[in-house]
């Protein structure tokens, strides 16, 4: 049996909606949302089976709601070996708060 060694992986951060403070205005331009990935890490628990963490900021002015995480990862020759999703801990991430996220990753076993 073969197992695929990850070379690199992206993380890609979705924010489908967000609030102001009363929780009532749906912010809906781009540049008023603003989230950042502080910290990744990806950790071998078993031969071919990955763990990939991460903490997610908003540095943005308001309340971020349904964010979804997306990991991807690639072997030494750049082909795609596995998909990740996941969310982050808090379900709404305000100004300044941060969030850890474990995408739940497929591999191609």
């Amino acid at each position: 049996m073969s197992y695929d060694i990850i070379a690199f992986f992206l993380i890609w951060i979705q924010l489908l909606s967000a609030t102001t403070e009363d929780d009532n205005d749906y912010i809906l331009r781009s540049n008023d949302l603003d989230l950042e990935i502080v910290q990744q890490n990806i950790t071998l628990k078993r031969v071919g089976r990955y763990v990939i963490t991460g903490e997610l900021e908003n540095v943005g002015s308001y309340s971020a709601r349904s964010i979804d995480v997306i990991a991807t990862a690639y072997d030494s020759n750049g082909e795609l070996i596995g998909v990740g999703f996941g969310w982050p801990a808090a379900s709404v991430l305000a100004p300044d708060e941060t969030s850890i996220f474990r995408p739940i990753f497929f591999g191609n076993d």
